[in-house]
């Protein structure tokens, strides 16, 4: 059955977003882009309700490092909001009954490559389409030999057959990308991460340049502005009020997901070293952790 595009919805315009990876080769293939959004579906909804703001789904394919520590090709979803605020704990929560381990890679960039693909918006769940000099078109991510590609399909050649079946369907109205504002607890979380990713990257007196790539690629440039933390004095006084006060501010799915994050830092060069899992948890008692908490997560995420 051919598609009508029924309304035209924007998409939230932040330069930054919630971003979440797995290993391409854990998704299941034949069936992977529906797969991938169900799961997005799920994530877009549990936030919408939890939080109130209308939010978007974007996916990109990208080179990096997955949950194993290992360098592989990576899909990302990757969460925009309207609010001041991302609710990672309800996206988190939608990403679990999925099946695939998704990585909680923190607040990042977007980048050029990514795409838009779901909205929920005003109470409905779209299928957002684009503009392109070759006509109206939805991007998926397809499977080839060489691995996983962005796939344009055209308006004139899609069937409602490979879309969920409950989204509206619907075309973007272009906006530019504005600078997210963002909270003083994501600001503190912010100067915290950097903190302790430089000191476990420090522990063991060497930075291999997988963890520099990391560091950079999760701490950008980009993202640094966008929050203000490009002045190392202002960036200093909040790594010294997160290390006191940053436990009052978060709540436990995002403590656990800086152990995620720090874990990931140890990772990055192939092998966890003795010195770099003090630091982690030294870490983890600033936010209040036990290490019985600490051991079980690391315990599923290893």
């Amino acid at each position: 059955m051919p598609i009508d595009l029924e309304t035209t919805v924007g998409i939230p315009p932040a330069a930054d977003a919630v971003a979440f990876s797995t290993n391409a080769d854990v998704l299941y293939r034949d069936d992977g882009w529906l797969q991938l959004q169900r799961t997005a579906a799920d994530a877009l909804i549990r936030s919408q309700v939890a939080s109130g703001t209308d939010i978007a789904a974007l996916f990109c394919v990208r080179e990096g490092i997955d949950a194993a520590g290992l360098r592989a090709t990576l899909v990302t979803m990757m969460f925009v909001t309207e609010g001041d605020t991302h609710d990672i704990a309800a996206i988190g929560a939608g990403l679990e009954g999925s099946g695939v381990g998704w990585t909680d890679d923190g607040i990042q960039e977007i980048p050029d490559r990514a795409f838009p693909s779901l909205a929920y918006v005003d109470g409905q769940l779209h299928q957002v389409w684009l503009s392109s000099p070759g006509g109206i078109v939805a991007l998926s991510i397809g499977w080839r030999e060489e691995g996983p590609i962005a796939v344009p399909v055209k308006l004139e050649d899609a069937d409602l057959s490979m879309f969920l079946p409950t989204v509206t369907h619907a075309k973007v109205v272009p906006g530019d990308r504005k600078k997210q504002v963002h909270s003083h607890a994501d600001r503190l979380k912010a100067a915290f991460a950097m903190a302790v990713s430089q000191r476990i990257m420090d522990s063991d007196g060497k930075r291999p340049e997988p963890e520099v790539e990391f560091f950079e690629r999760t701490f950008s440039r980009r993202l640094l502005r966008s929050m203000d933390l490009e002045d190392q004095t202002t960036l200093h006084a909040l790594q010294t009020e997160a290390d006191a006060e940053l436990c009052d501010h978060i709540d436990l799915e995002q403590k656990l997901g800086l152990i995620g994050l720090f874990y990931r830092v140890c990772q990055a060069d192939g092998f966890v070293d003795d010195r770099e899992l003090i630091e982690l948890r030294a870490a983890a008692t600033r936010l209040g952790l036990t290490s019985e908490q600490v051991t079980e997560y690391l315990e599923n995420v290893d």
